[in-house]
């Protein structure tokens, strides 16, 4: 405690340090997972500056899927126009570049840390006792700053959409618990800062509970005195509501979508996904919030993903679900009990609960189970309790016991710090995130999914190394086929299956594989893309590989139904057609060779050579010359290729 003492100076600025360096490590990261939406692939944000009117004219994700109906895969829409609008100015000022990004986003997070030290010095005063004060606030919110579920928030650039939101909240917050919030300057910054927070992510709409809740429970005014000081939030969240309803046209929340990556409450029966069942519904998110309760104590093991199935369907006849509805029922009580004798105990357990709620899936799909990052805002009212905890354990004046309390949470809070640091290493790219996150979520089909093509991306690299390449391949496979086997309909993990097999050169299964994907979207352009592709490379393989002529024809020609233009397989198929004896095949898949490549010296040169083989040296002759006037050297590189 006296140590703390001594610190209380530049206290402040010991929190803003310590956010600062514990996430240093993350300032060389490459650009990761969802950053591509909103950064790296968004069309307007790589417009700079001119792309911000297309930022607060779409749905946040209109910039990547350039897709009204795409940009809605999730309910409810996503109106984040602000955090976008920043990479926006950073692509301007310094292009494809991932360091400005990520430094911006540890010092936003240091920013925040700092003002909710100074929020908490505010809020507790009156509410803990004045001596402990100062290191009360101080230990509760070192536990903030060095909370291991925070790194999603602040390793991934993306994750500023959480930083700025609770930021924006905070800052409205102690503003209006200052002594001249009833000043109109004061009002109108609290106005400012917090619609910052709103256009950030929507989440930050929980403030305008919980602000005129800590002015009525908390400073002891009056319930129309606590609304009427909090009105600069009601005007904000009014202004960001119309807002939003004019962009997307719609309230927050929507159906449930029929897409098992953007709704984890389907099951399949009788090969189609339907709806979970009321009671398998509600024990599956008693399972998940335990989760979140758990996290907050017990934050390990960490992961990024927890898509269907990392949390598998729950029935009320598991034991699980009624553990997390004894805990949540104490915590009502706990809350309850102690609304008026201890309110911060209560006010802590109320931000929490109403911090979170948005994210429970209870009154409206998110899209997924849960995330690490959902717990940024709530874990500032989890800090809360323990504030309230610590105060009473200082209050109990027995000899050593302050120190004994301090040296504790020192060494929860360093525990705390070397997780989260050790942590950021994995958010270094998608193929270290994926790859390490998957031993965790090895019941993700997303994640199984984002395994296969990091893996078969890395791989398709590594020719040089035959052994390892192919067991990445292998791996790649292992993946996808996983994520099949949790998700029957998810064509983008058949389509990766087929990239791998395609790979290893196994291309009937290739083919076999992007026909399932086909299968459930006669329209997936990737798949139409790489099915001929397969087709026109097992093809080149069967006939020089495997000397099957009849087997290569047969895969050529179905490349050719897909790429009806493509140089490669037009060729091919001349090639096929002349060493089975049809010359006047490989005539016509040559002169169209040539006329879709008409630069090309050895397409005229091979159309010259069929007509030899037609026993016709005038157009022989001719188109040989062709090729010689293009390419002087032409017959020795046709020679050298085996051409």
């Amino acid at each position: 405690m006296g140590v703390l003492k001594k610190m209380e100076k530049w206290a402040v600025w010991v929190i803003f340090a310590l956010a600062f360096l514990l996430y240093a490590n993350t300032l060389s990261h490459d650009f990761v997972m969802d950053d591509a939406i909103v950064i790296t692939e968004n069309a307007f944000t790589t417009q700079g500056i001119k792309g911000i009117p297309g930022l607060l004219k779409h749905d946040t994700f209109y910039g990547f899927f350039e897709d009204e109906g795409k940009a809605d895969l999730v309910a409810g829409g996503r109106y984040r126009p602000f955090t976008p609008m920043m990479f926006a100015v950073e692509y301007e000022l310094f292009g494809p570049n991932r360091f400005p990004g990520h430094l911006i986003n540890v010092l936003l997070y240091a920013i925040t840390c700092a003002v909710l030290f100074l929020l908490f010095k505010r809020l507790f005063r009156g509410n803990v006792r004045k001596e402990f004060l100062y290191p009360v606030a101080f230990l509760s919110c070192l536990v903030f700053v060095v909370h291991p579920l925070h790194t999603e928030a602040v390793a991934n650039i993306k994750g500023r959409d959480e930083i700025m939101a609770l930021l924006g909240g905070l800052a409205a917050f102690y503003i209006l618990l200052g002594k001249q919030a009833d000043n109109l300057q004061s009002r109108i910054l609290a106005f400012v800062v917090f619609s910052v927070g709103l256009f950030s992510k929507e989440n930050a709409i929980v403030f305008t509970a919980t602000v005129p809740l800590a002015l009525y429970l908390l400073k002891k005014r009056t319930i129309r005195d606590s609304l009427v000081r909090s009105a600069p939030l009601f005007v904000a969240a009014a202004v960001f509501m119309i807002a939003r309803q004019s962009v997307l046209g719609m309230g927050i929340g929507g159906d449930a979508p029929g897409e098992l990556m953007n709704n984890p409450f389907l099951k399949m029966e009788g090969g189609r996904y339907v709806p979970f069942d009321a009671g398998e519904k509600i024990a599956t998110i008693l399972v998940i919030l335990f989760h979140y309760l758990r996290l907050m104590f017990i934050p390990w093991p960490l992961t990024h993903d927890y898509y269907p199935r990392h949390i598998e369907i729950f029935q009320l006849s598991d034991a699980l679900p009624w553990i997390s509805l004894a805990t949540i029922a104490f915590l009502i009580y706990l809350t309850l009990a102690n609304f008026r004798k201890k309110p911060l105990l209560a006010y802590g357990l109320l931000f929490f609960a109403m911090a979170l709620f948005p994210y429970t899936n209870i009154l409206f799909p998110i899209g997924t189970n849960l995330s690490e990052r959902f717990l940024f805002t709530p874990s500032a009212g989890a800090c809360m309790v323990l504030a309230h905890y610590l105060n009473r354990l200082f209050h109990k004046k027995r000899p050593g016991r302050s120190n004994a309390v301090v040296y504790a949470v020192l060494g929860i809070s360093l525990i705390f710090a070397l997780i989260t640091f050790n942590r950021n290493f994995a958010w270094n790219d998608n193929y270290t995130l994926f790859t390490t996150d998957i031993a965790v979520s090895e019941r993700s089909a997303k994640l199984n999914n984002a395994v296969a093509g990091v893996l078969t991306s890395k791989a398709s690299g590594m020719q040089d190394v035959p052994a390892a390449r192919e067991n990445k391949l292998l791996r790649a496979l292992t993946h996808a086929e996983r994520a099949i086997e949790i998700h029957p309909t998810y064509k983008n993990a058949h389509l990766l299956r087929g990239n791998a097999l395609y790979y290893l050169e196994r291309y009937e299964e290739a083919v076999n594989a992007y026909e399932e994907a086909l299968a459930l979207d006669r329209n997936y352009p990737e798949a139409l893309r790489n099915i001929g592709i397969a087709y026109r490379d097992g093809g080149q393989y069967f006939g020089e590989r495997e000397g099957n002529i009849e087997k290569a024809l047969e895969f050529l020609i179905k490349a050719e139904s897909y790429m009806p233009e493509d140089y490669e397989t037009l060729r091919l198929l001349g090639v096929a057609h002349g060493f089975a004896g049809r010359h006047e095949e490989a005539v016509s898949f040559f002169r169209r060779a040539a006329e879709v490549n008409p630069d090309a010296a050895g397409a005229w040169y091979n159309l010259g050579s069929a007509y030899h083989h037609l026993g016709r040296p005038d157009m022989t002759e001719k188109y040989h010359q062709k090729a010689k006037e293009m390419e002087p050297d032409i017959v020795e590189k046709m020679r050298s290729d085996g051409k």
